[in-house]
Parts: C-alpha cells; sequence; structure tokens
C-alpha cells in the first residue's frame, strides 16, 4: 500500500538547506549593536569592543589620585561604579600647593584674579610642563613673535615666555559729569601687541592678567602697576586662552626689563 506523508523531505540537499536555516538563527544580531549582546545574554563587561574609544581612568572625585575603581562597557559607554572618569572632571579643581600637586589629571599653576583668588596656585587640568630655567630673567624658552603667532594654539594650557612692549587696555564708565569732569572711573589690563615682523598686518593682542588689577584712576588720571607702560619686557606665564587672531590672555607668572 502507498502511502503519502507529510514530513521532512530527508534528501541530502534538503538536510543541507536546513542546516544552513539553523545556523543562521544561532548567529543572532550583529555584535556590535549592544541591545543585541543584552538580548543574547552575553555580559557587556566582556563585550569592551561594543565601547569605541579607549577606557578611561576612573578617580573617586575629580583633583584626586587614581584608585582601584575600573571601568567597565555598558550600553556602549564606559562607565565608573564608585566614581567618575577623569576625562568628563571640570577644568579647575580648586586651589593647590605648588609643592603638593593637584591629584591626577591637573597642574598647579599660580594665579590670583582667574579663575578664583588663590595666594598659592590654581588645580588646572591637563599636564603642565615646568621648567625652572624658563621660569627666570634668561632666555631659555623664550618665543620670537613669529614663533609665538604660529603655535599659540598649540601653546594654550602651557608656560610661554616672550618679550614685548607694555601697552594698556583701557575701560571706562560712562557717567555724565556736571562739575567734577573727572567723575568717571577707569580700569584697564596690560596688554601686549605681538606682530609679525615680516607682515605687521599678521598680529595678537596678549592681555597680561596680574595678581591684582593691572591699572585704575579716573578719566582724568589713571594708574598702572607693576609694569610700566612703554618698557619692554620678557615675560613668562600660563597661556590660559587664545580667541581666534585677535586675543590671547596670559596668567603672568613674572617679567624683567629687556
Amino acid at each position: 500500500m502507498n502511502r503519502n506523508r507529510i514530513g521532512v523531505n530527508t534528501s541530502p540537499y534538503w538536510m543541507i538547506v536546513l542546516a544552513l536555516l539553523f545556523v543562521g538563527c544561532e548567529l543572532g544580531p550583529p555584535v556590535d549593536d549592544p541591545a543585541a549582546v543584552v538580548q543574547s545574554g552575553d555580559s557587556l563587561d566582556n563585550a569592551t569592543a561594543q565601547c569605541k574609544s579607549d577606557a578611561p581612568v576612573c578617580v573617586e572625585g575629580c583633583g584626586l589620585n587614581p584608585t582601584d575603581i575600573a571601568a567597565h562597557c555598558k550600553d556602549g559607554r564606559w562607565v565608573c561604579d564608585g566614581g567618575v572618569p577623569a576625562d568628563n572632571c571640570g577644568e579647575f579643581a580648586g586651589a593647590c600647593d605648588p609643592l603638593g600637586g593637584c591629584g591626577y589629571g591637573y597642574s598647579c599653576v599660580k594665579s590670583m584674579s582667574h579663575p578664583i583668588p588663590s595666594y598659592s596656585g590654581i588645580c588646572r587640568k591637563g599636564i603642565v610642563p615646568r621648567n625652572e630655567a624658563m621660569e627666570t630673567c634668561s632666555q631659555a624658552g623664550t618665543l620670537s613673535a613669529t614663533e609665538f603667532l604660529q603655535a599659540k594654539t598649540e601653546l594654550t594650557g602651557q608656560i610661554v615666555k616672550f618679550t614685548g612692549v607694555v601697552d594698556v587696555d583701557f575701560k571706562c564708565s560712562q557717567n555724565g559729569c556736571a562739575m567734577d569732569q573727572c567723575c568717571n572711573t577707569c580700569v584697564g589690563n596690560f596688554v601686549v601687541d605681538m606682530q609679525d615682523p615680516v607682515d605687521p598686518n599678521i598680529s595678537t593682542a596678549v592681555t597680561i592678567r596680574t595678581e591684582t588689577l593691572a591699572c585704575k584712576g579716573t578719566n582724568c588720571e589713571i594708574a598702572c602697576g607693576p609694569l610700566t607702560v612703554g618698557e619692554t619686557y620678557l615675560f613668562w606665564g600660563f597661556l590660559d586662552s587664545c580667541l581666534g587672531q585677535s586675543n590671547c590672555t596670559l596668567l603672568y607668572m613674572g617679567s624683567c626689563l629687556y
């Protein structure tokens, strides 16, 4: 008796087709999808390929040294359980003593006017190389105007040294004066104009931020110190920022008449 059976064709050809189908199901979603790893039951802690960047350094708090906290990959991002990624810490971490240091990722830089007052120094994010020979009246490490203009972007956040003539950028109140023609208050910052010796049209005004207000007085009389306007100085300090081609700010550390 012939019987018609409904079932799986057991010929070698169909066996191969079925095997390929089952293998495809076992592969699951692509491994570069973090959600896929969760669905498959794999541990993301072991699937560090899901995080596209290198693992960060974990610290208990910004300005502190690294601990035994290890970063692990979760949902495609690095996580520091019990701490914070040092890369996420703020630009400043409070006052410091140059001899005591600032912890991981910060350097102690002297400043009283920016960003917070400190007689000793401020912990600034980044590695700031210190060179005792450079922080003196010697010519060691002195940049020419051309070198400064060409490298100022790369040198931002570092200690630099250059020469320049001191000028002042004044700002005065605009009060209407009656009998007293000197009623307006004026303040000012020291400024050095760094000009390219080949092309004078290429220049950058470097504001020199000193520990105290550089100049103050009225619209009739103003006093400045400790620098003398019109004199040439050899400066060294922390290059705090540069805004395009027009302006840079130097946190004053020291100077000598040149």
